[in-house]
């Protein structure tokens, strides 16, 4: 009794005991414990606090063999007390739970001696092809050297398909989404946009004078440019906002429930951050770095993606020409102008 109190009270310590299974076993250990102590209400009340856990449903439902225990120290307790009717009524709970234990266990084993037969088939046919395969070739060599040929023909394929897949939604160099994930994620995002009747920002960016960069400090220093960017735009964009490496040395950003204005304004404030950085690289040091934005928000007007990132480029190119280092918002309205 003094070692199995220790031990209730060092669980109730811990404060890990949060799973229905661990809640009923300690229930259990608790209502033992009273029992053990003379306290025999104690133990019946612990045991009918776990009541949620016994009628739950799913994740929040003790398993069958907690549920077992449970009727079974319950009519342990209630014999205990001397309430025979209750403590019988216990033990035929127990009854029927550990009938429903062995319907279980019984399809179980069927499953398994299912799953064994069918297994055994597959292994007869595995080895009637082989034999059919050995018999179709000329030597154990050639055999071997077409089963060597073949492993390494999967192996490539499986390493291409590992590849295609990383390719299909992720750039390794900035560590942010590429393109085709953009045009899968705009689409969703312009609908609920019109069903919230909130606004949806797109911003298209494009490092300036980056091809000077590679050509004067090599294409390591560009590199290490396009990865310090993603990682700008990691740290900086709120949760709910996307960026992805659009092509090249050029970015866009979706921003939902954020107007143009508030848009360009943290878009500014991106530019101001990124002509702050220092980058430093064997020996190079690239300071005074900027880049072109252009803004364009979904707005009540009805427009399709594709149109939404073209108002956004046609922006962009405005403020390259401009003289880049600025961004600017496209507005729709009779002059298409841009501010």
């Amino acid at each position: 009794l003094a070692l199995g109190g220790e031990l209730v009270h060092k669980a109730l310590a811990s404060g890990a005991v949060t799973l229905p299974d661990e809640r009923v076993e300690l229930a259990s250990a608790q209502a033992l414990l009273a029992c053990g102590q003379g306290d025999i209400d104690a133990g019946l009340r612990a045991l009918a606090g776990m009541t949620p856990w016994l009628d739950g449903q799913g994740d929040s439902r003790a398993s069958l063999r907690m549920r077992c225990q449970h009727a079974q120290v319950r009519s342990e307790l209630l014999e205990a007390r001397g309430d025979s009717a209750a403590a019988l009524q216990a033990v035929r709970e127990w009854q029927q739970l550990q009938a429903e234990r062995a319907r279980d266990a019984s399809r179980a084993r069927y499953q398994a001696a299912m799953l064994q037969t069918e297994l055994l088939e597959l292994q007869h046919r595995l080895e009637e092809n082989m034999a059919q395969r050995r018999a179709a070739e000329r030597s154990r060599a050639a055999l071997a050297a077409a089963n060597e040929q073949l492993s390494r023909k999967i192996a490539e394929v499986q390493a291409l398909q590992a590849a295609l897949r990383e390719q299909a939604t992720h750039d390794a160099l900035t560590g942010l989404a590429n393109r085709r994930h953009l045009n899968d994620s705009l689409p969703p995002l312009m609908k609920a946009a019109q069903r919230q009747r909130a606004p949806l920002s797109v911003v298209v960016i494009d490092l300036d004078h980056f091809k000077a960069v590679n050509d004067e400090h090599g294409h390591a220093a560009g590199d290490m440019l396009l990865a310090a960017f993603g990682r700008l735009l990691r740290e900086r964009l709120r949760g709910s906002d996307l960026a992805f490496r659009y092509g090249g040395e050029e970015f866009c950003l979706l921003l939902p429930r954020t107007g143009g204005t508030d848009a360009r304004g943290k878009t500014q404030a991106l530019l101001d951050e990124w002509r702050a950085s220092v980058f430093e690289a064997d020996g190079i040091a690239l300071r005074g770095q900027s880049f072109s934005a252009g803004v364009a928000e979904s707005g009540a007007t009805p427009m399709t993606p594709a149109a939404l990132l073209n108002l956004a480029d046609h922006a962009l190119l405005k403020a390259k020409r401009a003289g880049r280092g600025r961004v600017l918002t496209a507005v729709l309205d009779s002059n298409a102008a841009l501010r």
